[in-house]
């Protein structure tokens, strides 16, 4: 699947602190498969990350349009 995305929402980052998870061995592997993807670190619940990934997504529904 990552290998043909262009980009992954990694949600809930608020919450890793707390859970039983490893953000760069996510990353790591994820860019092995494809090394052009965009990786958005977002939490819904804070806001963090939403702008990059708004700006991003209008980003491509502009070059779509061209």
């Amino acid at each position: 699947m990552f290998t043909v995305c262009d980009a992954l929402v990694v949600n809930k980052i608020d919450y890793l602190t707390m859970a039983d998870f490893d953000m760069k061995v996510l990353k790591e592997r994820v860019l092995k498969l494809n090394p052009k993807i965009r990786i958005f670190e977002v939490s819904c619940k804070t806001g963090e990350g939403i702008p990059a990934w708004i700006q991003w997504l209008r980003d491509e529904v502009a070059n779509f349009k061209k």
